[in-house]
């Protein structure tokens, strides 16, 4: 007889969509993998203005969820075009600690920015 494996999966809303001001930063709500197995970190950036200095999305990390530390996950998408929608996707974050995204660095034009978390809870093989 063949087993299977199944798992409990869930989608937390990281950052609802959100204007972001020229040179202004936005933290996202954390996922607590404490108490999960893995996450993946999805969203998008919606380029708000003329060509300028890219927003930069950054995976950040914590121990306590108060203390934060950048990791090197981050994407910087240049020469994204007024009102183009740039997504992007962080695989794998692994339990233990808490994660968040900041996104900030365009100094030029405002962004719209939202985020999410897929996770996995638990596993079970049957």
């Amino acid at each position: 007889m063949a087993t299977s494996t199944t798992g409990v999966r869930g989608t937390a809303t990281l950052q609802a969509s959100t204007s972001v001001g020229a040179g202004s930063s936005q933290n996202s709500s954390s996922i607590d993998l404490t108490t999960k197995l893995l996450a993946d970190l999805r969203g998008l950036i919606t380029n708000g203005g003329a060509l300028g200095a890219p927003c930069v999305v950054m995976v950040q990390v914590s121990s306590d969820n108060s203390t934060w530390k950048d990791t090197p996950m981050k994407v910087a998408p240049a020469g994204v075009a007024n009102g183009a929608a740039v997504p992007f996707f962080f695989k794998g974050l692994q339990g233990g600690q808490y994660y968040r995204l900041t996104f900030n660095g365009h100094t030029t034009n405002s962004v719209t920015v939202e985020a999410f978390a897929d996770y996995l809870t638990s596993l079970s093989t049957a």
